[in-house]
């Protein structure tokens, strides 16, 4: 009897043995599954914190190349500013330059109309009873009052080199319409030139045997493309040029032609 009871609470204690082992398994086994849950969870988020790397850097790249365009931006608004000051600020010389051309073409103007009006009237009975003869009137010199000729001249073809200057910088930089404003200036500044030159030191017509092709754009003459001489510089152009430039002359008192 003893022994079979000893026999019993052997196998008694054996099946509880082996009951545990099999609860121990299947908790071992979910404790893995959680396990490479957890790994397989880890894994993307190392993917996912990746590709947010991946992300970070492209959207930094963009930023720096977002800053250094819009640092050139700036550089190139900041050249061009520059530019219309310089513009705005010849511009400005050309109308005070103006200004005092057209003054001074206003004073020799009434001078010459009081010196005129001053004639004595004996004067005037004698040169009426007198044989009338036709000659050229002299040209009029104006006098130094606060604007010399010379000195216009001077200006603009101080002028003339600073905006022939600025123009080849604008070609290469600028807009197609800041350089068309400069082109413009600096023909009406030229016109303005020949003007004052024609007052400061007159010059003869050239010859038309003298000149055989166009003095601007150099196409010989021809029977159809005929001689036509400027009344401000004496050179001799053909039709196109005239034609080409006639709304610059006309600011000024006659036409080219």
């Amino acid at each position: 009897m003893g022994l079979r009871s000893s026999v019993s609470q052997l196998q008694s204690k054996l099946e509880d043995a082996e009951k545990e082992n099999k609860e121990m398994t299947l908790r071992i086994a979910q404790k893995e599954e959680e396990v490479n849950e957890l790994l397989e969870h880890s894994a993307k988020q190392v993917e996912d914190m990746k590709e947010l790397e991946k992300k970070l850097n492209q959207a930094e790249s963009q930023l720096k190349e977002t800053q250094a365009q819009l640092r050139a931006e700036e550089i190139t608004h900041q050249s061009l500013k520059n530019r219309c000051a310089e513009v705005d600020a010849l511009q400005n010389l050309y109308e005070q330059v103006l200004t005092e051309n057209v003054s001074l073409k206003q004073k020799a103007a009434l001078q010459h109309k009081d010196e005129t009006e001053s004639v004595p009237a004996e004067q005037k009975i004698v040169e009426k009873e007198l044989p009338v003869t036709i000659t050229a009137p002299e040209p009029i010199q104006p006098q130094e009052a606060g604007s010399n000729p010379r000195t216009l001249n001077a200006n603009l073809e101080s002028m003339v080199k600073s905006l022939n200057l600025l123009l080849s910088s604008t070609s290469t930089q600028g807009s197609p319409y800041e350089s068309a404003i400069s082109k413009s200036i600096i023909i009406i500044l030229q016109h303005q030139l020949n003007l004052i030159n024609s007052h400061v030191r007159p010059l003869p017509p050239i010859p038309d045997k003298a000149v055989h092709s166009c003095m601007n754009c150099g196409n010989s003459f021809t029977l159809f493309r005929r001689r036509h001489h400027c009344r401000y510089c004496g050179e001799v152009f053909c039709s196109a040029c005239c034609n080409k430039y006639m709304t610059v002359d006309r600011i000024g008192e006659d036409k080219m032609e």
